[in-house]
């Protein structure tokens, strides 16, 4: 709840050039919505939980460094994957040898 001070908030009006009933009836108006508006502690606390823009670059650059361990570790294993495959096809081709032997001779 926001605490004004209506009686000067009141005085000002009127000095402005505003009749006493139109600047009572503004200040009425102000002070029975002021629980929508926000304070300077409110703006605080959402400033803290708010992402600086800092923030999002060092999330971005984290993000980007464990993409490239993740593509570097995906191409090694493709490449074990490879050399495991080239180790197993003469074994492969071996027992087929041995398994159609019989047949073709």
């Amino acid at each position: 709840m926001t605490i004004i001070d209506t009686h000067a908030a009141i005085e000002i009006m009127i000095d402005g050039g505003i009749a006493p009933k139109h600047a009572e009836s503004i200040v009425k108006a102000l002070k029975n919505n002021d629980k929508n508006l926000a304070t300077v502690k409110d703006i605080e606390h959402i400033k803290e939980q708010m992402a600086t823009k800092l923030d999002i670059e060092k999330l971005s650059n984290k993000l980007e460094s464990r993409m490239d361990k993740i593509e570097n570790n995906y191409a090694w294993v493709s490449k074990i994957n490879l050399a495991i495959l080239l180790m197993l096809l003469p074994m492969f081709f071996t027992s087929i040898k041995h398994l159609f032997h019989g047949m073709f001779t």
